[in-house]
C-alpha cells in the first residue's frame, strides 16, 4: 500500500513538473528577455551613481555659486569621471543581463535575444519615443533651455518603462514608468528647483525605485 502510495506521488510529481515546463515554454519569449530580474543590479548601480554626481553637482553649485565657477580642475575630472561611469554602467548591463538570461532562459542567447528585444513591435514602440525626445533635447539645446533636458528625459524613460510593462505585462515597469512621469511633470512646473537635485529626484530615485522592487512571480 506505501509502495503504491508513493508511486502515485512521484506519478503527480512528475506531471507537476511537466505542466511546469509546458507553462515555462509558452511563456512569451519577451517577458523572459525582459524580465526586471534581469536589470536589477544595473538599476540599482545606474541609480546610486546617478544620485552621487548629483549631489556632488549640487555641491560645487553651493559652495562656488554655480558648477560652471568651480576651479579648472574640477569641472574637467567630473565630467571625465561621469561618461567613464556611464561607460562601465552600460558594459556591466549587457554583462549583467546576458548572464542572468543564461540562467534563467539559458535558450535565449545571442542573436535569438536581440531578435526577440528588437522586434517590431518594441521597435515600434521606443523608437518615435526616443526620436521625439532627441528632438525636444536638440530644441532646448538650440535655445538654451538645458533645465527642461531633465524633464524631457524623465518623460521619455517613462514613456519606453510603460510600454515595456504593457508589453510583458509587468507591475515593475509600469511603477518605474510612471515614477519618471510623474516627476518630469513636477520638475516641469517647478524650474526652480536645481538641475542636479531635479536629476537626483527624478532619474537617481526613479532608477533606485526600479532596482528595490521585488521580482513578480510569474
Amino acid at each position: 500500500m506505501e509502495n503504491a502510495t508513493n508511486q502515485q506521488l512521484t506519478q503527480i510529481m512528475g506531471e507537476i513538473q511537466s505542466i511546469k515546463s509546458i507553462i515555462h515554454q509558452k511563456k512569451p519569449v519577451l517577458h523572459i528577455l525582459l524580465h526586471p530580474k534581469h536589470l536589477k543590479i544595473f538599476m540599482l548601480l545606474t541609480g546610486i551613481s546617478v544620485c552621487f554626481f548629483s549631489l556632488v553637482h549640487y555641491y560645487f553649485e553651493q559652495r562656488y555659486g554655480s558648477f560652471s565657477a568651480s576651479p579648472p580642475p574640477i569641472p574637467g575630472v567630473y565630467y571625465f569621471l561621469a561618461a567613464l561611469v556611464g561607460i562601465v554602467l552600460w558594459c556591466l548591463f549587457f554583462v549583467f543581463w546576458s548572464k542572468s538570461l543564461r540562467k534563467n532562459g539559458g535558450k535565449f542567447t545571442g542573436d535569438h535575444a536581440w531578435s526577440g528585444v528588437l522586434s517590431f513591435r518594441v521597435i515600434n514602440l521606443i523608437l518615435p519615443v526616443r526620436l521625439i525626445a532627441l528632438v525636444l533635447i536638440i530644441y532646448c539645446i538650440k535655445y538654451e533651455m538645458l533645465f527642461y533636458i531633465i524633464p524631457t528625459l524623465s518623460i521619455a524613460i517613462g514613456l519606453q518603462f510603460n510600454f515595456l510593462g504593457c508589453i510583458t505585462d509587468t507591475r515593475n515597469y509600469v511603477i518605474g514608468g510612471y515614477w519618471f512621469m510623474t516627476t518630469a511633470v513636477i520638475i516641469f512646473l517647478n524650474n526652480s528647483i536645481p538641475g542636479s537635485l531635479a536629476v537626483l529626484f527624478s532619474l537617481g530615485c526613479g532608477s533606485l525605485l526600479f532596482g528595490f522592487l521585488p521580482n513578480p512571480e510569474k
